[in-house]
């Protein structure tokens, strides 16, 4: 009987081991993106909703009450996008994976358009300095769009 209760104890503490170790790996999946190159045609729609994503994007809060973005460079070919905006005393630049969350359960929907800042910029003389991350799009051909 001590051996049966024994064998019973160890399988409802190895099942609740394996749940809580898969929890977190759960939530990484939900909180991660699987990146997506976007469609010439989608540019200036995708453009928009990175300007209503901007403040949650920008590490840096703004002076006034919200970031204003200038421009969208989305590169080429590649999961990326160079963000430019403002609060009209400081600008700033922060290169974005664009992609799409596959599984969302707060949601209805499957997928959404999502995004991830990768490094920050900070304006430098003739240009723009790496200030945090990777520079994943260097060099890479960008086509500009201006949202507003």
């Amino acid at each position: 009987m001590k051996t049966a209760i024994l064998i019973l104890v160890i399988i409802v503490a190895g099942l609740g081991a394996i749940y809580l170790w898969q929890k977190p790996i759960l939530q990484d999946k939900q909180n991660s993106i699987e990146p997506l190159v976007i469609n010439v045609e989608d540019y200036a729609t995708v453009a928009a909703e990175i300007g209503k994503q901007i403040n949650d994007l920008s590490p840096t809060p703004p002076t006034e009450d919200t970031w204003i973005v200038r421009d969208v460079e989305f590169v080429k070919n590649e999961p990326y996008a160079y963000v430019v905006y403002h609060d009209t005393h400081n600008i700033f630049r922060i290169l974005v994976e664009t992609g799409w969350r596959p599984y969302q359960p707060d949601q209805k929907i499957r997928s959404v358009t999502a995004f991830h800042a990768i490094a920050t910029f900070e304006s430098a003389e003739g240009g723009w300095r790496l200030a945090h991350g990777e520079d994943l799009a260097r060099g890479k051909e960008t086509v500009k769009i201006s949202p507003n």
